[in-house]
Formats: C-alpha cells, sequence, structure tokens
C-alpha cells in the first residue's frame, strides 16, 4: 500500500498506528503480540524503506498509569511502548510518538496528531495532556556510620545467581577523572552478559549506569562538575 501511495506522490506526512486499541485483557497473548509489537514493528520497517519517511503514531488505552487514581495499565497493549521507544532511539527519522488515551479524549487526540513537536510519550486523561517528565525526589538520609568502600561482584563467572560485596581499593582521581559516590544503579542487559561471561574483553563493574554525586575531580575536566552535584552516568 506505502508503495503504491509512493509511487503516486501520495505518501502520508503521518500515520497512525491504532490496532493495539482492539486488545483487551482477554485477548490470547499471541494474538495481542500480533496486533500489537508485531504489526507495529513491520508498519515501522515499511515505513523506512522510504527517502521521505512519515511520522508513527502509535495509539494506545490504558497502557499506561497517570497519577494516583488512574486504572491499572493494560498489560497487553504495554509491550508496545517498549518498541516505540527503541524506534525513537533508533530510527529518529520515525519521530515515534507514543500517545495513551481514554474514552474522553478523543478531541485532545486530534489536537495532538496535528503538533510537530518533540514529545515522544504522551498520556491523555479527559482532554487534558499529561507528559513525560523526571522530577527531584527528596534522598533519604543516609546513615551516619561510615562505610568502607565495596563493589558487587559474581560469586562465580557463568552465573547471575549469587552476587557479594568486594572490597574496592578508592583512589584519587588522576587528570580527566572524576570519582562518584554511587547513590543509586541499575542493571542493564550488558551487566547481565558481563556476569554470564558472554562478552570479551575486562568486564566493566556492574552498575555503571547510575545516579551519583561528585566526589573529587581531576585536573583538566571540561565538564561543569561541582563537589556534591548529584549527576546521571551511562
Amino acid at each position: 500500500l506505502f508503495g503504491e501511495l509512493a509511487a503516486d506522490g501520495c505518501l502520508p506526512d503521518n500515520v497512525v498506528h491504532a490496532w493495539s486499541l482492539g486488545i483487551g485483557a482477554d485477548t490470547p497473548p499471541v494474538r495481542a503480540n500480533g496486533r500489537g509489537v508485531l504489526s507495529a514493528m513491520l508498519l515501522a520497517q515499511s515505513l523506512l524503506t522510504h527517502t521521505k519517511v512519515p511520522r508513527l503514531w502509535i495509539l494506545t488505552s490504558g497502557a499506561q498509569c497517570v497519577g494516583q487514581d488512574d486504572l491499572p495499565p493494560a498489560s497487553l497493549q504495554a509491550p508496545v511502548w517498549g518498541l516505540g521507544r527503541s524506534l525513537a532511539l533508533e530510527h529518529p527519522d520515525l519521530r515515534c510518538t507514543c500517545i495513551d488515551i481514554d474514552g474522553g479524549s478523543l478531541d485532545a487526540l486530534a489536537r495532538e496528531l496535528s503538533r510537530d513537536g518533540p514529545e515522544r510519550d504522551v498520556a491523555l486523561r479527559a482532554g487534558h495532556r499529561w507528559l513525560a517528565r523526571l522530577q527531584r525526589w527528596p534522598s533519604v538520609a543516609k546513615p551516619t556510620r561510615a562505610v568502607a568502600p565495596w563493589r558487587l561482584v559474581t560469586v562465580r563467572s557463568g552465573t547471575i545467581e549469587l552476587f557479594e560485596r568486594a572490597p574496592m581499593e578508592r583512589k584519587r582521581p588522576g587528570p580527566g577523572e572524576v570519582e562518584i559516590e554511587v547513590e543509586a544503579s541499575c542493571l542493564n542487559v550488558m551487566d547481565v552478559l558481563y556476569a554470564l561471561g558472554l562478552c570479551p574483553g575486562d568486564p566493566v563493574p556492574f552498575g555503571a549506569e547510575c545516579s551519583c554525586r561528585v566526589l573529587e575531580i581531576g585536573s583538566g575536566v571540561t565538564h561543569v562538575y561541582k563537589k556534591g552535584e548529584i549527576i546521571f552516568r551511562e
């Protein structure tokens, strides 16, 4: 279809994927996958074959929670949001945007589809527009007792079942280095692969993707870092 439209010079500027809206709580998972992630992936692949790539909008209903009073998310529709976010990162020319709607936001949906902004995650509730934003949260008070530096390691290579704390020697940062204190960290797929011994080379410490506090700054650091500043490292 898109090939014929492109040949006639009628390829649309925007394409809306709405098949996920037909996924209900009683939809068999296999069918839900076909209507959701699989169909959206095939649609994206088709759009990316054209020189002028249309913008892709992915619609869901109840796949995201907005506020404490919102209804529980429709879990079978939620996976397509994961695909949408991956498409936004890996194929920015698609300008993929996920919109989660309710039954009272059709006018707001029409307005959203006419926008040309940078938002990639949008929820519409009772005509109101909600956007994904990070918000500062007061940190929990730390214990006053001193804790010796440590890092997380696997008890033995090739498993992700057993971990332990290993002592870590603290050293002053050299030229171009910054010493950080980890506040919170996450484990991503690379951590799992390193733990299983499936990645070549020397493994990096677990939790390298983290939120941290700057402790010391080495010479020659050109970034605008300050002692005590909280940053995100990835």
